[in-house]
């Protein structure tokens, strides 16, 4: 559970997700300042948020906006909103596995490109892409299997009996 100097209460702990903003204001900050390797290292290694395994154990690693910006190993597959945004960037005559196996990596494609860009214009950009293109498309995922997670719990799923993971 999380509880924030605001007063929301959450059922589960969000910390890690909710300190990845902490992530796009000092990669902001750095690219104002002109600071393109600093950004560059938040974005692609982490600074500020925790990663967990699928048991909910904390790992070495940090939490990234580019892996969040990634649909690694299908795993949105089953997300409409994820297949409606993948056939928004293609050819109408493309079906919707064409359309993911060719732009399942926009985001981090665009923003990678905007963060190695020498322009402070575009790079500078960078930062806003990270908040629209990972971090909220990142949050619609999650609502989506969060959804899909309750629906299997009202079918009769017991996480507590999984030891899987997968809740």
């Amino acid at each position: 559970m999380s509880t924030f100097e605001v007063g929301i209460n959450t059922l589960t702990d969000v910390t890690a997700l909710s300190n990845i903003a902490l992530d796009v204001r000092d990669m902001a900050t750095d690219l104002k300042a002109g600071n393109l390797l600093a950004a560059q290292r938040i974005y692609t290694q982490g600074a500020n948020s925790a990663l967990y395994d699928v048991f909910g154990e904390e790992t070495l690693d940090k939490l990234t906006l580019k892996s969040m910006g990634q649909a690694g190993a299908g795993q949105w597959l089953d997300d409409p909103s994820f297949t409606f945004q993948m056939l928004g960037l293609s050819s109408v005559q493309d079906s919707a596995a064409e359309a993911i196996s060719k732009h399942s990596n926009y985001a981090d494609y665009y923003i990678s490109t905007l963060l190695n860009d020498q322009t402070t214009a575009d790079n500078a950009a960078a930062a806003q892409a990270t908040t629209i293109l990972t971090v909220h498309i990142n949050a619609m995922h999650k609502l989506w299997e969060g959804f899909i997670d309750c629906t299997m719990v009202q079918k009769g799923y017991n996480p507590e009996e999984d030891q899987t993971g997968k809740i």
